[in-house]
């Protein structure tokens, strides 16, 4: 939006069948070295600001297919001293971990008894 003030709007959908549930998700998006605070508003999950690491991290536990969530984040940027604009810092990618547990057979086990 301006020199010391950007924001980040990331929608993740999952586009799986609905039977289906991803597990232990975990979105990192990268934000620019001079961030001075993160200001997170998502409806599902958690999402933190790690400065060591110059990224959100967005955690969700479990999330069905065909459903989409939203994080929203107002980053504060200091002041640069470099005044030319055309050299611009590259943004590296967003990186994403999942886990959709999924049988190749399509078998699933809905009960199971252990005798002793």
């Amino acid at each position: 939006l301006s020199q010391t003030h950007m924001e980040i709007k990331v929608v993740l959908k999952s586009l799986f069948k609905p039977t289906l549930t991803a597990q232990k998700v975990e979105v990192r998006i990268p934000t620019p070295p001079n961030t001075s605070g993160v200001k997170i508003i998502t409806l599902k999950g958690r999402a933190k600001y790690k400065s060591g690491e110059n990224a959100i991290v967005w955690k969700l536990r479990h999330m069905p297919g065909m459903r989409e969530s939203q994080l929203t984040a107002d980053v504060e940027l200091l002041p640069t001293t470099d005044t030319t604009k055309s050299k611009q810092t590259a943004r590296p990618p967003i990186s994403m971990n999942f886990e959709v547990p999924f049988a190749c057979s399509g078998l699933k086990v809905r009960y199971l008894k252990v005798f002793e």
